[in-house]
Parts: C-alpha cells; sequence; structure tokens
C-alpha cells in the first residue's frame, strides 16, 4: 500500500483550499465562531472584530448566526487609543467600541477556544509557538484570506503616530475584506 504524499504545513495553496473548505462547511451551522488574535489583544485583533463584526452585519442576511470575538496573549488594560479613534471613523459605534475589554487565553491550552470554528492571527509565529497543536487545523494568518500566502502583520501597538498606525490597519482592512469576499462566497444563501 502506497502512503500518501505528506503536504507541508505552511503551504499556500493547499491552506487556502482548506480555509474555502472550512467556510463552505460551516454554511448550515447554526452559529459560527470566529476568533481574531494577537499578542495583547489592544490593536490588531480588536480591531479585527469590531470591523469585521460591522462588514458581517452589513454584508450577510445571515449576520446573527456569526459570533465574532477577539483574544490576546498577554493581559493588557484597555484597547489602544488609535485603534479606538479609527473604529469609530469606520462607523462602529462608540457603545461598542467603549464596552470592549482586552482578554486573553492561556499559552498552549485554553478549552475557550474550543467552540471556535476559525482562529485568525497576525503571524506564523503565533501559530508555531503559542496555538495549541489540536486548535491549528482551524487556524489560518489573517494574509491567507486572500490566497496570496503568509504575510505577518507587525505589532504597531507602539507607533506614535496616528496616519503610520492608520497604514498598518489599512492592511488589516484587505484582508478583513478578503475574508468578508471569502464567506459571502462561500456561504451565499447562508
Amino acid at each position: 500500500m502506497s502512503k500518501k504524499p505528506e503536504v507541508d504545513f505552511w503551504e499556500k495553496d493547499s491552506r487556502y483550499k482548506k480555509l474555502t473548505n472550512i467556510l463552505k462547511n460551516l454554511k448550515n451551522q447554526e452559529e459560527v465562531d470566529i476568533v481574531f488574535m494577537c499578542v495583547l489583544n489592544c490593536s490588531r485583533s480588536p480591531y479585527a472584530e469590531m470591523y469585521f463584526e460591522k462588514l458581517v452585519k452589513e454584508n450577510l442576511d445571515c449576520h446573527k448566526k456569526f459570533k465574532i470575538s477577539s483574544r490576546g496573549l498577554i493581559p493588557y488594560e484597555e484597547i489602544h487609543e488609535f485603534t479606538k479613534a479609527a473604529l469609530l471613523e469606520k462607523g462602529v459605534t462608540e457603545g461598542r467600541v467603549s464596552k470592549f475589554k482586552p482578554r486573553t487565553i492561556k499559552r498552549k491550552s485554553d478549552e475557550r477556544l474550543d467552540p471556535a470554528d476559525l482562529i485568525f492571527v497576525t503571524s506564523q509565529r503565533m501559530i508555531e509557538l503559542l496555538i495549541p497543536k489540536k486548535y491549528r487545523e482551524k487556524t489560518f494568518m489573517m494574509s491567507e484570506c486572500t490566497g496570496k500566502g503568509l504575510v505577518d502583520i507587525q505589532d504597531f501597538a507602539q507607533v506614535t503616530d496616528y496616519t503610520e498606525y492608520k497604514e498598518h490597519l489599512a492592511t488589516l482592512d484587505l484582508y478583513l475584506h478578503a475574508l468578508l469576499d471569502l464567506v459571502k462566497s462561500s456561504m451565499a444563501s447562508c
């Protein structure tokens, strides 16, 4: 009996195909749970959570079936001021932004990720070092939504210029819109 050839975990085309297959399989689920993760849960992942939540609500009739959240790996006090400002500019309500509190997971083991259907992270290193192995099959880098491979999103929480900060957020916007397009095409009539 011949052994099936092993596919490289990071092989771009197979991971994109896996992502689109997962999305297609979620179409008939009652609830779709998506988690965005970064290190502190103060800049990238809360932005992704709240902006993607808004995009889903505006673009999908079945938006109520989506549970969108975010997590970080290191406890942090509050959301970054620039993230708050950018979300308000995008039309996320003041009430939604002000009620957000950073959340964390335990490294290597956290049952709060069990219900997640998809986990999106900002860097390949997060998957390799911090995401428990049992969750890796449903974990993708945000850049993979474009189908163009693996691109880390640098941590820009220390950026002090709002214009530069928004340039970094523009990359996230690109990935979030690509994810929305994937969701729409996979769940066309959900």
